[in-house]
C-alpha cells in the first residue's frame, strides 16, 4: 500500500533545493524579468553576491530584511542606509550558472 511521498521538515527541503540549484534557476527564469528592480543604479563598492538560499532561509525563519541585508554584507556601515537595495540587487541579478556558495 503507498502511502504518498514523505513529508520533509522545512530545513531538510530548503536544503535539497539550495543542493539542486532551485533557487538560482527559478532566478533566470523568464518570468523574472524587470523583477527586483533597484530604485538606482547600483553602486559597485556595495554590490555584494548574496547566497540566494542563505537570503530565503533568513527571510523564512522571520528575520528582517533590513537586519539580514547587514548579515549579508558584514562590512557594511550601519549608518548606510542602502544595504538593502544592493542585497536585493545581487540576488535578482545572478547570473545563469552562478554558485551561491
Amino acid at each position: 500500500m503507498f502511502l504518498g511521498p514523505p513529508e520533509w521538515p522545512l530545513e531538510q527541503t530548503l536544503t535539497f533545493l539550495a543542493e539542486q540549484d532551485v533557487f538560482e534557476r527559478l532566478l533566470v527564469l523568464p518570468e523574472t524579468s524587470g523583477c527586483g528592480k533597484s530604485i538606482g543604479p547600483p553602486s559597485r563598492d556595495l554590490a555584494p553576491d548574496v547566497p540566494i538560499s542563505d537570503a530565503i532561509r533568513d527571510w523564512i525563519s522571520g528575520a528582517s530584511i533590513p537586519e539580514s541585508a547587514h548579515t549579508w554584507m558584514p562590512g557594511s556601515e550601519p549608518a548606510d542606509p542602502r544595504p538593502l537595495e544592493p542585497a536585493v540587487h545581487s540576488i535578482s541579478q545572478r547570473p545563469v550558472g552562478a554558485s551561491s556558495g
